[in-house]
């Protein structure tokens, strides 16, 4: 999830049943800084990191919106942040401007994370600030300092976006509700990659052909004394 809790451990003089206690009510998502969480505890998600208003901005009502349990319910929010407004997307139907389509058209991803700003809206009512989503491939590259030697990583670990992540949440759901218990499953390929990189060479050839045609051009004053 992009929405997290400000947690902290005890201190070093705290008990053993009282780290225990905050273990268990941290593994809940109910424990912040000694004492039960609040809605003021949440760290929303990052501007121009998670998301950018630049590409789509609404203010949904809160009272349409589920924080319990803390930092943010999924099940009941996603589906209502997602889509286009004739599927019911909040953010589409509040968009700043008004404009039908206005969302869509802008956010590419047709999803938009709250940002945490709070504001009045024309009927008197709380709203929230919600920005379109950056909804990208993240690359997984290996850990250089570690060894190769020490123990080879053998389970297989990708990204997906969020929208594929929903296209694959809603198949197995599909799937556990189907009469013939069809199954889902998903299966990794690695992209092909060539030996050599030819852009690699181009750009190494450029690179020479620039340097020796200003070599070149610099030295035409020579060439004409000459």
């Amino acid at each position: 999830s992009r929405y997290n809790l400000n947690t902290t451990k005890l201190g070093d003089n705290a008990t053993d049943a009282e780290k225990a206690a905050e273990d268990q009510a941290k593994a809940e998502g109910k424990y912040c800084w000694g004492r039960e969480c609040t809605f003021d505890d949440i760290v929303w998600p990052g501007d121009k990191y998670d998301y950018d208003c630049d590409m789509g901005r609404a203010h949904v009502p809160t009272s349409v919106l589920s924080f319990d349990p803390l930092p943010y319910n999924g099940n009941v929010d996603d589906p209502k942040l997602s889509g286009t407004g004739q599927e019911g997307n909040l953010c589409a139907l509040h968009e700043e401007s008004g404009r039908p389509g206005a969302f869509e058209s802008k956010c590419p991803s047709r999803r938009c994370l709250l940002t945490g700003e709070k504001s009045t809206g024309s009927d008197g009512g709380t709203t929230m600030e919600a920005c379109c989503a950056w909804d990208t491939h993240v690359w997984l590259y290996a850990d250089p300092s570690i060894d190769e030697g020490t123990e080879a990583v053998r389970i297989p670990a990708f990204y997906v976006t969020m929208e594929e992540g929903s296209n694959l949440l809603t198949s197995v759901a599909n799937s556990a509700n189907a009469a013939n218990g069809a199954s889902v499953s998903a299966v990794m390929y690695g992209r092909w990659k060539p030996e050599y990189n030819p852009s690699a060479v181009l750009i190494w050839a450029l690179g020479v052909f620039v340097a020796g045609l200003a070599a070149w051009l610099s030295a035409a004053e020579y060439r004409e004394e000459g």
